[in-house]
């Protein structure tokens, strides 16, 4: 009877090991899978991920354009003022362009295109 009772405890004990062992495969696949699907969102989506690091860099090189862009110009609106304080020359044209002032005693004769084509033809027709 204890033989019998050895047996029996003998093949119960072989069938909770293959049950763990089983139970144990499983849980690593669990586990294979989690790790995976974390991993895989750490690397692809999150605030970590390569679309993110791709749209930062993205954002990064307009901003860079943007800043660029910007610098060019305040360096013309610069040259622009300085032009405006210290060139004489620039301050008169643009006071006889824009403004349309003249000097003393002086006449302006305003010539559109189509007068100035015309003038053409008939000087090149003597």
């Amino acid at each position: 009877m204890n033989n019998i009772h050895r047996n029996l405890r003998h093949k119960d004990k072989e069938k909770i090991q293959i049950k763990r062992m089983a139970f144990q495969r499983t849980m690593k696949k669990i586990l294979v899978v989690i790790a995976a699907s974390i991993l895989f969102w750490f690397f692809v989506g999150g605030n970590l991920g390569i679309f993110a690091m791709i749209r930062s860099n993205k954002y990064k090189n307009n901003l860079k354009m943007l800043v660029e862009r910007e610098e060019k110009r305040s360096n013309l609106l610069s040259q622009k003022i300085n032009k405006v304080t210290s060139d004489t020359f620039y301050i008169e044209q643009v006071a006889r362009t824009k403004y349309g002032m003249v000097k003393d005693n002086e006449i302006v004769f305003v010539f559109t295109d189509e007068d100035s084509s015309k003038n053409i033809f008939k000087n090149s027709m003597k």
